[in-house]
């Protein structure tokens, strides 16, 4: 169980969305030029862990190979009521073990993350449209607590006829990411952050996109397809 042995309960433990300013300093100016933030700083908390009962040195050994000494990251999930839908990438580390009187009764460690955050588990949308045409506006929220854009992966698979698609985010100044002369039954995958683009032709298709890559804001996003 995640818990803690001593104390009165109450923890202090890093929370998400830590910026890091990045500033310019000019010779006899006090006042520093403000360049720009970024969420560089990953989340890193500590983490006790402890049982009921008493830990054999045994089974603290299998305990310790099963969660240290990684050379990736790994999933840490919390059973928790309000945390079901969170996990975090991350290596536990600096681990210590706790003996009381003797027994051993569990461990504490340092959790570091890939990020500043914790992860929610993928959410798909899905839109179908007969007849070869679209023309729908949906609604899709971002509740990422990154302060930049959100860059979906899109999948787009066309009908026999092939031809055009314009996705339109109204909510992001009516940005619009366009694809031009896609051909029939191909799927075309999209990976918005890295900016890479794969066809099920083979082709490039970098040629046949206007480079406004699909993103999200903060909050509800107002999509036309």
């Amino acid at each position: 169980y995640i818990s803690s042995i001593g104390g009165d309960g109450v923890t202090n433990n890093a929370g998400s969305g830590d910026v890091e300013l990045l500033t310019q300093k000019v010779f006899r100016n006090p006042k520093p030029y403000l360049l720009g933030v970024q969420q560089s700083p990953v989340l890193t908390f500590n983490i006790e862990c402890n049982s009921p009962d008493e830990i054999t040195a045994e089974s603290m050994g299998a305990i310790q190979r099963w969660l240290f000494g990684k050379s990736e990251y790994k999933t840490l999930s919390i059973v928790q009521a309000d945390m079901e839908y969170v996990h975090y990438n991350c290596f536990l580390t600096s681990p210590q073990i706790t003996r009381v009187g003797n027994m051993i009764r569990g461990f504490t460690a340092t959790v570091v993350c890939d990020s500043p955050w914790g992860w929610s588990y993928p959410r798909v949308t899905t839109r179908t449209y007969a007849g070869g045409t679209a023309n729908e506006t949906f609604t899709l929220i971002n509740y990422s607590d990154k302060n930049y854009y959100e860059f979906p992966q899109l999948q787009l698979t066309m009908s026999s006829i092939g031809g055009n698609i314009t996705l339109t985010n109204a909510t992001d100044s009516s940005r619009q990411s366009i694809f031009t002369g896609l051909s029939g039954n191909e799927i075309l995958t999209i990976d918005n952050e890295r900016c890479i683009i794969t066809s099920s032709t083979g082709l490039k298709r970098l040629g046949n996109f206007n480079k406004n890559w699909f993103r999200l804001v903060d909050g509800e996003n107002t999509i036309t397809v």
